[in-house]
């Protein structure tokens, strides 16, 4: 069986690097993301997708069920997939949060949030092996970073040290694995997501996000 997992479309906050870790706060697609989404839909007609996965927040939800259409296919919603808990950095620039982030590291919790960036891609990948438990085929929509990350575990060399930003990735295109390989690569970065890894903080900014500047 197959699992497709893909970052969710556009939003008016996403395209201004605006940082939304608050499922309260009901961030919408807008119009070039609800267009993709109608353009990208008939890739999943054939697919004849059983299961859709997403996070509780709005922008996840209404990408599924513009892509699922009028198919007949559950939605279940798994908080362990929700975006990362940005604290006092909620609803301000990335670039704020990356600094902030570069400086203390990916081990650090936000201030007054509940969770470090490498805690929170931890559960977000439990939360992706509790999908893979859904019945297939599935259909995965998240956020960036966990995207982000699983494109890097993917291509990661066995001696590549372990980045604190990841290369952003489209949103609406989906990725297919294999069940198995995909289990097999959220074990593998859950092994490596602890405080004795090697850190490759790289450039600040990085370069993906200047555009937000």
């Amino acid at each position: 069986m197959t699992t497709a997992l893909l970052r969710h479309a556009h939003t008016s906050w996403s395209r201004r690097y605006l940082v939304n870790g608050n499922a309260a706060t009901r961030v919408a697609l807008d119009d070039e993301g609800i267009a993709s989404c109608l353009a990208a839909r008939h890739q999943y007609a054939p697919m004849t997708v059983q299961t859709w996965a997403t996070s509780s927040f709005l922008r996840t939800q209404e990408t599924a069920r513009l892509l699922m259409g009028d198919e007949a296919a559950t939605l279940v919603v798994l908080p362990e997939l929700d975006e990362l808990d940005y604290g006092v950095f909620e609803a301000r620039p990335f670039l704020d949060y990356a600094a902030w982030l570069h400086e203390h590291g990916p081990h650090a919790r936000v201030p007054d949030g509940s969770e470090s960036q490498r805690a929170g891609i931890r559960r977000m990948l439990t939360g992706l092996v509790r999908a893979l438990d859904l019945p297939s085929r599935r259909t995965v929509v998240c956020h960036g970073l966990l995207a982000s990350f699983l494109h890097w575990q993917s291509e990661r060399g066995t001696a590549d040290p372990m980045p604190i930003y990841f290369d952003d990735v489209q949103p609406v295109v989906p990725r297919t694995w294999h069940d198995d390989d995909l289990r097999r690569l959220a074990s593998a970065a859950l092994d490596n997501l602890d405080e004795r890894e090697v850190i490759d903080p790289g450039p600040f900014p990085p370069a993906w996000a200047r555009a937000g500047q």
